[in-house]
């Protein structure tokens, strides 16, 4: 979306009252909602920290995602230069 409106998004994360997970993307033409993966008991934690940003060119900013569901735990990486999202193996 960052690349086809020639705009940098950035993604934040945020939780409703049941605990389910969406992601909120800004920039440009305002706000947009899109369902998460995550549920009420997942523990997710973004390294830096929120919120991730997308370049107009195709980059992203380094970001990790950890992710605890259930005792186990998995790790996801954004590849910088496409903004592919890469997920780790799982433990637990």
């Amino acid at each position: 979306a960052a690349v086809a409106g020639g705009r940098e998004l950035s993604m934040e994360m945020s939780r409703d009252e049941e605990g389910q997970c969406a992601f909120v993307f800004r920039g440009g033409e305002g706000e947009k909602r899109r369902p998460g993966l995550f549920g009420p008991g997942d523990e997710v934690v973004f390294s830096p920290g929120l919120p991730v940003r997308f370049l107009a060119d195709g980059r992203v900013e380094p970001v990790t995602v950890r992710v605890r569901s259930g005792g186990r735990s998995r790790v996801l990486t954004v590849d910088l230069l496409t903004g592919a999202p890469e997920i780790g193996r799982d433990s637990g």
